[in-house]
Order: C-alpha cells, then structure tokens, then sequence
C-alpha cells in the first residue's frame, strides 16, 4: 500500500504531496532530477500504521457527526419527525448532539494532527 507524505527537495525546495510504495527503490524530484534512496520497509511499516489510524478515526468523527445533525433535527421537531402535535423541546437531544460534536471535532483532530514530511 502507498503512503502519503510531503517530499521535499533539498536542492531546489520543490515541495509536493506523493505516495510512496515499499517496492520503489528511490525518491525523485521532478524539478531538478536529485535521487535518493526510498524509506526502509520498517520507516514505510510504522508511517503505514499511523495512517490506518487516522483513516478509523476520520471515520468516526463523521459518524458521530451525522449522529450529532440527528439528534439537532430530531430535537428541533421537523414535519418529517412529529407525529401531527405540537413538538416538546427535549433537552436530552440537544445536550446529546453538544456531546456528539465535541465528540466528532476531537476525532477529527486526532486524525488531522500528524503529516509526514519526507526531505530529500
């Protein structure tokens, strides 16, 4: 599987996003042509896992989103969600979508904060 991360060349600042395979045997810069030597299968192993994890948590940040804009519809009592009487507020549904917020922005920092820039 592709990795992706920022290269960055140390010759002529060429600075661009790329995947990067285990099989590849070296980085080049489009830019100025400089080579060097591809990451290690440990380096392309450990950055790997740490992207898996933030792929689960964006995942669950925009799960408990669309929880979050649920609970926000079903507490303001659309036409779709009452039943023909007039809708109580429910304090529990708003309360509940607070938490899922905070909940999905939290996630999604977590799965935002770490980038990977590769010089060479």
């Amino acid at each position: 599987m592709a990795i992706t991360v920022v290269l960055k060349c140390s010759e002529c600042s060429t600075i661009r996003e790329a995947g990067l395979k285990a099989d590849e045997k070296e980085i080049s810069c489009p830019a100025c042509g400089r080579r060097m030597q591809n990451l290690t299968e440990a380096e392309h192993a450990q950055i790997e896992a740490v992207q898996k994890k933030q792929r689960l948590y964006c995942i669950i940040s925009l799960v408990l989103f669309a929880l979050a804009i649920a609970c926000l519809v079903y507490w303001t009592g659309g036409k779709w969600v009452s039943d023909g009487k007039q809708p109580e507020a429910n304090q529990g549904l708003f309360i509940g979508a607070a938490v899922l917020g905070l909940g999905s922005l939290v996630c999604g920092w977590i799965a935002s904060v770490k980038r990977y820039v590769v010089e060479f």
